[in-house]
């Protein structure tokens, strides 16, 4: 009897639920060859679009399973994966290097680079990156300027060197033949423009002392405070990757090794007033990718609140609204932000808190949510036009960008309130 040929399955239909569900076969470790044909051929789409061909070419490039041994991966996924881990290598060595100039620097690097060792086992093709992220101390940050101008690195055209007008954030580059190196640094944060940016305001000397050292010199965050900037950075959908989502459900897996304080990580998102997206993202991420949480971490991260509140996490945390991806609104050519990416930084600072967000908050955000985003309004203002956008434009630009966003919230809140509500026994 001859030998039988492998069966391959076709593609099937575009399925947002059923993409997730292979994905997190890989996270978990359990996926086969057919499984992975599904996932190569019907959603290369899905794959490219979030950024994840390099999770499925190391799945495959290190699994222990005798079945995949002989497996082929997909051209584009094997050419994705060979170029990530070039580039990855090019730039822990250019992060090295800058480590290595000078001796206990005040820096660590966060974001995807600083999770190859910890979550992805030092498979450097394993996870893609645009940029290194560095949160520097403010004592530090002339030595960390000094060492990047030493080595050619520049402003870019529509950024600025920390300064008052633009505190907190800048983005320097350097070019050496074909590589491109873009170091994007945080320190000295006046004005936070997020969840993330208000924890390295609050916490940065925690970060700092916490940090890790890597076999190359490297400083990254220790797994606890990883987790939290992974949860912070997917505090909305409009940003939010499914690959963020994979980041944390890896970090929380028993293989990566990673000791997450859960008790700690609890206590930092209530002083940040902010447990409730961290439930919905640590729950998705449970439900849906294999994520490993404790139930009394999550049960103390679930606050009583109302019924809108609750529909309105449920709406921005599924699997259909973060399959759709970021909106791509980041900046105009000239680097000018765009006006719907402000409007949205906006309204979701004040409408993805409990209860339609925290005073403080609020008038923070109408006040100052503007200055770090708005070229044409703020930046490229004397001292007096700025005086006069903080006192006037900002404050009814964010009224009126509020009160859009709560009436969009609330009438969202009630259609799912409506639809989740029990339907009334039929009477007989």
């Amino acid at each position: 009897m001859p030998d039988e040929k492998p069966q391959i399955l076709a593609p099937s239909p575009l399925n947002s639920q059923r993409f997730v569900d292979l994905i997190r076969l890989i996270i978990t470790r359990r996926a086969q060859s057919p499984d992975l044909d599904e996932l190569s051929a019907g959603y290369a789409g899905l794959l490219r679009a979030h950024k994840l061909e390099g999770l499925l070419g190391s799945y495959v490039q290190h699994s222990d399973d005798p079945e995949l041994s002989r497996y082929q991966l997909p051209g584009y996924i094997q050419k994705k994966y060979l170029t990530t881990s070039r580039f990855n290598l090019i730039q822990l060595d250019e992060i090295e290097s800058i480590f290595g100039q000078e001796k206990d620097l005040e820096a660590v690097l966060i974001g995807g680079l600083g999770l190859l060792d910890t979550v992805y086992g030092g498979d450097y093709g394993a996870r893609g990156v645009s940029d290194f992220d560095l949160v520097v101390s403010e004592n530090h940050t002339d030595r960390l300027l000094a060492i990047l101008t030493a080595k050619g690195y520049r402003p870019r055209e529509f950024q600025e060197a920390f300064s008052p007008a633009f505190p907190g954030h800048m983005e320097w580059v350097r070019k050496e033949g074909p590589n491109l190196y873009n170091a994007d640094i945080k320190g000295k944060i006046e004005t936070p423009i997020s969840l993330i940016y208000e924890f390295l305001k609050k916490y940065p000397a925690a970060l700092l002392s916490r940090a890790k050292t890597t076999a190359g010199g490297i400083r990254i965050p220790d797994p606890t405070h990883m987790a939290i900037l992974a949860i912070m950075g997917l505090e909305h959908k409009t940003y939010a990757k499914l690959r963020g989502y994979v980041d944390l459900a890896l970090l929380t897996q028993p293989a990566a090794k990673a000791e997450i304080d859960w008790p700690q990580l609890v206590e930092v998102m209530h002083q940040m007033q902010a447990p409730r997206p961290a439930a919905a993202v640590l729950g998705y991420c449970r439900d849906n990718l294999g994520a490993v949480v404790p139930p009394d971490a999550l049960s103390a991260l679930y606050t009583k609140r109302s019924p809108w509140t609750n529909a309105w996490f449920r709406f921005f945390v599924s699997t259909d609204a973060i399959i759709e991806g970021p909106t791509r609104v980041r900046r105009n050519k000239a680097g000018t932000p765009k006006y719907q990416t402000m409007m949205i930084q906006l309204v979701r600072r004040i409408t993805t808190y409990d209860n339609f967000g925290y005073i403080t908050r609020i008038l923070s955000t109408i006040l100052f949510g503007f200055e770090t985003y708005n070229d044409i309004l703020y930046k490229q203002k004397t001292a007096m036009g700025r005086t006069l956008c903080r006192c006037i434009v900002h404050p009814v630009l964010g009224v009126m960008l509020s009160m859009i966003g709560m009436m969009y919230t609330f009438i969202v809140g009630c259609k799912m309130a409506i639809k989740d509500r029990p339907a009334k026994p039929v009477k007989q």
